[in-house]
């Protein structure tokens, strides 16, 4: 049950990846939009182009996956550390049922089918307009919203600090908030605000900079070339989504990392409360 529970933020990141991927790889197809329609294309049938591609990508994309995966677990069930494998007892042979296969597939097919939907239309709809192109209103981020997320994720890990230690400065081992339901809230959320929120800040950040840099050097002569190629790609919104993708793959790395040490660790304290009580009974 336990690694069930670590394994719920590690799916929600999973599915993030997926979808910023998605996305990124998607604004890579405005210009071949445009060149399509300047022969002739209709948007029908570039709709129809797009998402028969996506079709075919995701579904034997998720076939290989799933593949992999079922493939993979009499090697990780033999890992005993990092990089160590041993031959185990147990032999497995992993299957899932018809029901679970599908709704893998169809949430997986699914999510992906729907944001490359709503994208196309949004990119037919800017880049085609009876050969006019159209003025399109970008939607600005809401800075605030995910600079509050990711300081209540700060918020929680430093609560979380501070118990473990029995006490930090003016704070004692009840932590900064004291309230059990806030409190509660606090440690079930938090790690939540601070993966997703920490990864679009930092993503920001990274996505902005080109412009730090440009504003580091923009002053040596010697550097125009590198200026001029900087201030192109910090206009770039796609360097931001790269930025966010790394972070979170980043996340999930570290989190699977967390878990199998702390999967191990419940596992030998289980072993051992089992084995006490069979001691004490001989």
């Amino acid at each position: 049950m336990f690694d069930y529970i670590l394994m719920i933020p590690i799916v929600i990141l999973s599915f993030a990846v997926l979808i910023y991927g998605l996305i990124l790889s998607l604004e890579q197809r405005k210009r071949e939009i445009s060149i399509h329609r300047v022969i002739g294309g209709t948007e029908r049938g570039l709709r129809g182009m797009v998402m028969r591609e996506l079709a075919a990508i995701s579904i034997a994309g998720w076939i290989l996956g799933y593949l992999v995966a079922l493939l993979s677990v009499p090697l990780i069930l033999d890992a005993v550390g990092f990089m160590s494998f041993e031959k185990g007892d147990l032999d497995v042979n992993p299957t899932l049922g018809l029901g679970y296969t599908m709704s893998v597939f169809l949430l997986t097919v699914g999510i992906a089918y729907l944001v490359a939907r709503g994208r196309t239309k949004d990119f037919l709809e800017m880049e085609i307009d009876e050969g006019v192109r159209k003025v399109r209103s970008t939607r600005k981020p809401k800075t605030w919203l995910q600079v509050l997320a990711f300081g209540v994720g700060l918020l929680a890990a430093l609560e979380s600090y501070i118990e473990t230690r029995g006490g930090w400065g003016p704070w004692g081992a009840s932590g900064i908030i004291s309230g059990f339901f806030v409190d509660s809230l606090l440690a079930l959320f938090g790690p939540f605000a601070l993966w997703i929120g920490g990864a679009l800040v930092l993503g920001r950040i990274g996505g902005a900079a080109p412009r730090i840099v440009l504003k580091i050097i923009g002053w040596t002569p010697a550097l125009a070339d590198i200026r001029r190629g900087l201030r192109s790609s910090g206009s770039n919104e796609s360097v931001n989504r790269l930025a966010v993708i790394l972070l979170l793959t980043l996340s999930i790395v570290t989190l699977a990392a967390v878990q199998g040490y702390t999967g191990t660790l419940v596992d030998e304290r289980t072993a051992s409360a089992q084995v006490e009580p069979i001691c004490k009974f001989n």
